[in-house]
């Protein structure tokens, strides 16, 4: 069972990457559509000089590959990209020696259209908010060259095509990045729930075992005279006992979680699908023997208001009495009992704490762990 869940959340990811690979080629593709520009003028309007003009073709022509070996191959969405900054500014360096060759061998400042391939490049070879500052930076330093060249009626034709084109690139690649993330975490919510599963397996299947042993091991004990059956009888029961305890350390040790870390997983997961998460308190404030349990409801909390609640806003509360999990979703729509809340507080009962879901005064879902009952 769990290897099946595990290798689908895998196909899942698997899944989501090729397909964002995909996308990412094909806008990177359609990107040379623009050296259609530079060489209808080139072509059109030919130069005196055919040394120059041959210049000025071969120097259009180089683009695209230079183009497409940074965009394909150094794409971060390439799972076999070449990672090596040195190549991506060779790339980038390239583009824009190119670019700056056909203006000069056009002797004309239109030819500065070839710029927008430094800047689709970029948008591919470069981290998200790295390719945000770059573009930002490029389409400024564009319009500023093409006013200062003389270029006016490139910046009226060509630079809002520029901005429309890299924003949907920078659009798709928000796009692609979130989806790996979603993919992310539902294989992490699978393995944690798996994980969870085997845990109160082992402790309700094993756990009864081991204990019908000592119990019988103990009548046994007590029934017979024979000293060295007694013996024997008593050295399994302390085996027994032995075995119980070593089992609850490896459970309470596969169901450990780190409270600190699981709030910035939770902000980080309600960030990702656009969530307000709003944390007041501090888990420091919470006991040492709690903290792992309250983490625990938090992962189970979190999970469920990112897959039923349609929340726009949480809220996670933190006292030395009280942890309090708030949104303003839908609420709970179904019972409780089999769900792995109705699992945590069996566990919160076994710490002496209670655990509660009740209606946010934020209109949606409340979970409360008090703590002092």
């Amino acid at each position: 069972m769990a290897l099946s869940q595990e290798s689908t959340s895998q196909r899942e990811l698997h899944k989501y990457s090729a397909r964002s690979r995909r996308i990412g080629y094909i806008f990177a593709s359609v990107w040379l559509i623009f050296l259609a520009f530079p060489l209808y003028f080139a072509l059109a309007y030919p130069r005196q000089n055919i040394l120059q003009e041959i210049a000025l073709v071969l120097d259009i022509l180089l683009i695209a590959p230079v183009f497409l070996y940074g965009s394909i191959k150094l794409n971060v969405l390439n799972p076999r990209r070449k990672q090596s900054t040195v190549q991506s500014i060779i790339v980038l360096t390239l583009l824009l020696v190119l670019t700056a060759g056909a203006v000069f061998f056009g002797e004309n400042w239109e030819y500065i259209t070839c710029f927008n391939f430094f800047l689709g490049c970029a948008l591919y070879i470069l981290p998200l908010r790295t390719s945000v500052c770059a573009a930002f930076i490029s389409l400024i330093a564009f319009y500023i060259c093409a006013v200062l060249g003389g270029g006016f009626r490139v910046v009226n034709q060509y630079f809002i095509i520029m901005v429309i084109w890299s924003a949907i690139a920078l659009l798709g690649r928000y796009s692609d990045n979130n989806s790996v993330r979603f993919a992310q975490l539902k294989d992490r919510i699978s393995r944690m729930e798996e994980r969870e599963r085997a845990a109160s397996d082992i402790h309700d299947l094993l756990g009864q075992t081991l204990t019908a042993i000592s119990l019988k091991t103990q009548i046994l004990a007590a029934s017979t005279q024979d000293l060295t059956v007694k013996a024997g009888v008593e050295e399994i029961h302390d085996i027994a006992v032995q075995g119980i305890e070593q089992m609850h350390h490896t459970l309470n040790q596969m169901r450990s979680l780190d409270l600190d870390e699981e709030m910035r997983q939770a902000q980080l997961l309600c960030a990702n699908m656009g969530i307000t998460c709003e944390i007041i308190g501090s888990p420091l404030s919470l006991p040492q023997t709690v903290r792992s349990e309250c983490a625990a409801v938090l992962h189970e909390g979190i999970t469920n208001i990112l897959r039923h609640s349609h929340a726009h806003t949480v809220r996670i509360t933190i006292d030395e009495h009280e942890f309090v999990i708030d949104d303003d979703g839908v609420g709970f729509t179904q019972p409780l009992q089999g769900t792995g809340l109705e699992s945590l507080r069996r566990r919160m009962e076994g710490i002496g704490a209670q655990l509660y879901t009740e209606t946010s005064d934020l209109g949606g879902a409340r979970v409360r762990v008090v703590l002092d009952e």
